[in-house]
């Protein structure tokens, strides 16, 4: 999707059967390019990718899952928006989300479940940001 030095991609849109620890999208760093992929098991998966450029730096990627118990403080980012990069597990009903959000000045990720396997990770970057290219992987990729 882009080169890895000064630029961080985000999950921008995830669709399909998400139904367990088997089902999975992800926007990760390889070789110096960031990538988007997804659990071949899952058939109707679409999932769509954003790349922001000319960071001076991003964090970290954090990790939250459904044992957890509580939100994970990304930190203090005045001035910082924060993105998906990773989400997976057994969505079947209201019960079941991760979220990324605000509380004063701090971030958070987080999320609720009455299944199995939810989990997701980010990422936070400075703004203001310029966009770059973004990607897709289409149903059935």
């Amino acid at each position: 999707m882009a080169f890895s030095s000064g630029s961080a991609c985000v999950l921008t849109f995830i669709s399909g059967n998400f139904d367990g620890a088997d089902a999975w999208v992800r926007a990760y760093v390889a070789s110096g390019r960031w990538w988007l992929e997804g659990s071949r098991a899952n058939k109707q998966l679409e999932v769509r990718a954003r790349c922001i450029n000319n960071l001076s730096f991003m964090t970290t990627e954090y990790s939250w899952n459904q044992n957890d118990g509580q939100p994970i403080l990304l930190g203090s980012f005045v001035g910082l928006s924060c993105g998906f990069t990773f989400m997976q597990g057994n969505f079947k009903g209201g019960g079941e989300s991760v979220q990324i959000y605000p509380a004063g000045v701090d971030w958070y990720l987080g999320g609720d479940s009455q299944q199995n396997d939810v989990a997701a990770k980010a990422r936070c970057f400075p703004v203001p940001w310029s966009l770059s290219a973004s990607a897709s992987l289409p149903q059935g990729g």
